[in-house]
Parts: structure tokens; C-alpha cells; sequence
């Protein structure tokens, strides 16, 4: 007998939590403050977005890859992003040797939470870029300092903007 009435409040308990969420969660975005997560795609939505979970960070990493003794670009090198235990992006130099490489989601899980980047560098077409070079690992530590936007308290819109120049040496 008790089971009907426990289902009942159930139900109406969820349909409450749930109507009075939708108004809760809700955010406007500040006057002139950008949001590229939502503007860009779904441009009616302009007075009220509704979102659960946290806001994912936009991070743009750019740079030149140039020979270390001579600093003339090098073209067609790849570059690999290791950015969780299961993902791997990878971007490509082009013919200046300028490479840039951008990640919307949160800080990468192989950080330790403190927003560095792991790149593996390496020539992939031999003697093809002005001869065969050393593969090289780096980090890339996103500070701060970096960061280029954050707008409104209600409306985060955060970006980091970092310039990482690669020196590379040719193979012995």
C-alpha cells in the first residue's frame, strides 16, 4: 500500500526538481562579451543558455617549428597532442614552418590538472624539409598569464592564447 503513495511524491518531486532546474541553471551572457562555444553555432540563443556541467576552456597553442642552427623553417613536421590516455591530436607545419593547434574541452587528463600540453615533434618526410631531424617531446605550460578572455561572472568565457616556438636539430 505504502509503494503507490512512495511513487507518487516520487513523481512529482522529480517533475519539480526538474521544471525549477531549468530556471536555476540558466545564464545570460554579459553585454560585448563573446562566447564562442554558443554564438558561432546556435546564434539565436543570444538571451538565455541553458547548461549542466562546467564550461568547457578553449586553448590555442601557436608557433613556428625552425632548424636550430640556422632558424629557417621547417615545413611538414607533425606534431602530436597527448591529451588524455585515450587522445591523440595531431596538426602539421605548413610551408613557414608555422603550426597552430587548438583544443575546446577541459584541462587535459595526462596533466595533472595544471594545464600543460605533451607534443611529440617529428620529421615524417625525411630528407624532403632540408634534411631528417631529432625527434623532440616538450611541454607546453598554459599559465595565467595566458589567458586572453574571461568575461562576466555568470557567463565564463574562457580562452588561452600561447605562443610556443620548436627549435629542432638535424640528425647526426
Amino acid at each position: 500500500m505504502k509503494k503507490p503513495i512512495i511513487k507518487f511524491f516520487d513523481k512529482i518531486i522529480l517533475a519539480l526538481l526538474g521544471f525549477f532546474g531549468m530556471f536555476t541553471t540558466g545564464c545570460k551572457p554579459e553585454p560585448n562579451c563573446s562566447t564562442p562555444y554558443f554564438s558561432d553555432q546556435f546564434p539565436y540563443l543570444d538571451s538565455l543558455v541553458v547548461m549542466y556541467g562546467p564550461l568547457p576552456i578553449d586553448f590555442e597553442i601557436r608557433g613556428k617549428v625552425t632548424h636550430n642552427a640556422n632558424s629557417k623553417p621547417i615545413p611538414h613536421i607533425r606534431i602530436i597532442s597527448k591529451v588524455s590516455e585515450n587522445f591523440e591530436d595531431t596538426v602539421y607545419t605548413n610551408s613557414d614552418g608555422k603550426y597552430e593547434y587548438r583544443y575546446i574541452g577541459f584541462i587535459p587528463q595526462v596533466s595533472d590538472k595544471d594545464g600543460t600540453f605533451y607534443f611529440k615533434v617529428e620529421d615524417i618526410d625525411g630528407e624532403n624539409n632540408g634534411g631528417e631531424f631529432v625527434t623532440k617531446e616538450i611541454e607546453v605550460k598554459i599559465s595565467d598569464a595566458d589567458q586572453v578572455e574571461s568575461c562576466g561572472k555568470d557567463w565564463p568565457s574562457i580562452r588561452y592564447e600561447k605562443n610556443q616556438n620548436i627549435k629542432l636539430e638535424r640528425k647526426k
